[in-house]
């Protein structure tokens, strides 16, 4: 058995692993063991490693190893992978599959920082361009999600809904709250399926399945490292998947604008930043407009509260997420105008290049 409760030790688990790639000293610090993932930290006779493992099929390591190492040879600055005695780039029980990395050290970039979230910008353009033409290796396991907007946009919707039902006639706080705004955040969601299906989604989808690029899918301040060499080493590679670049670009975004509410010089800065390394066509950032205008914050929240997702989190930190996340949202129109004046109206030239 993969599961960790099968063994008697760590070591018990981590060393047939660990001889695969010919490592026979060594010392064991667990990050994570979870039912679906498990991290250590590792001091060997190599040096500092850290191993993953994740609950995949054998063809959905494949598809992750041969991603990750796609990305080590075109240059972008991800963790190389060290492959085992038999030259395999990762370790498979027939449960779990297993990546070991080297360590990386340096702090994470901070947002607060012009300087650095510049950075943050320029390496996921310069991470989206090199990361084209990933061709899987032989039985790997599809991953992609081009294509599935407005099927996820109707699943959100349709759970807004069910939950705006569900809190409706509700006593607790956390529910008055959302039958009061859901309303608003469900015809919002409604204008963005709309647009979405007007918009050159699909000839990006068709344009993107072409090129073959990667998204990160979580491209976030806590997952990259600032190097010595003014660089920035990108981290948590477990999401790898063809999609577009879109996603990653409105992630940050709300990453960013959700710590202080949307302030559209930021977001046009942060977009300046991004396109000087990686032009896009004024429908493309419409797409990307649209996607930043759908709810996703505030039906994460409640999605989160209804499906007990954190059930750590108490009442009040469930009520006091949900005010901040609709202030977020509340914030945003104005922003999104800006955005749309710069880069969509204004065509391939216009727009502020960034601060």
């Amino acid at each position: 058995m993969a599961d960790g409760a099968a063994y008697k030790t760590e070591r018990d688990r981590v060393g047939p692993l660990l001889a695969a790639y010919g490592i026979r000293e060594y010392r064991i610090r667990e990050v994570n063991d979870k039912e679906k993932k498990v991290v250590w930290e590792l001091t060997t006779d190599r040096g500092p490693r850290v191993l993953k493992g994740h609950r995949w099929t054998l063809g959905q390591v494949r598809f992750i190893a041969g991603a990750i190492e796609h990305c080590a040879a075109r240059g972008v600055g991800v963790t190389g992978l060290e492959r085992t005695l038999e030259d395999e780039p990762f370790v498979w029980d027939g449960e779990f599959g297993y990546l070991l990395f080297h360590a990386v050290s340096g702090p994470s970039p901070r947002y607060e920082e012009p300087a650095e979230l510049r950075l943050i910008m320029e390496t996921l353009a310069d991470f989206h361009l090199r990361s084209r033409g990933y061709e899987p290796p032989p039985g790997a396991e599809a991953r992609s999600l081009l294509g599935t907007w407005p099927e996820t946009y109707r699943l959100h919707l349709g759970r807004m809904r069910a939950y705006l039902v569900e809190a409706s006639g509700g006593s607790d706080p956390f529910r008055r709250l959302a039958a009061e705004h859901l309303p608003r955040f469900i015809g919002r969601a409604e204008e963005a399926l709309e647009a979405l299906e007007r918009s050159a989604y699909r000839d990006w989808v068709d344009q993107a399945t072409t090129e073959r690029g990667l998204c990160h899918q979580d491209f976030s301040a806590g997952n990259l490292r600032r190097q010595p060499d003014g660089t920035l080493a990108i981290l948590d590679l477990d999401g790898l998947t063809h999609e577009l670049p879109a996603r990653d670009v409105r992630k940050i975004l709300n990453k960013v604008m959700k710590k202080n509410r949307w302030e559209a010089d930021l977001a046009l800065a942060m977009l300046g930043w991004y396109r000087q390394a990686h032009p896009l066509a004024p429908e493309q950032w419409e797409v990307i407009l649209v996607d930043v205008a759908f709810p996703h914050l505030v039906d994460g929240v409640v999605d989160k509260y209804f499906r007990n997702r954190d059930p750590e989190w108490s009442d009040a930190k469930y009520l006091e997420r949900l005010k901040w996340m609709i202030d977020v949202e509340d914030s945003k129109a104005e922003a999104v105008a800006a955005l749309r004046r710069a880069l969509v109206e204004a065509g391939p030239a216009g727009g502020a290049p960034g601060r």
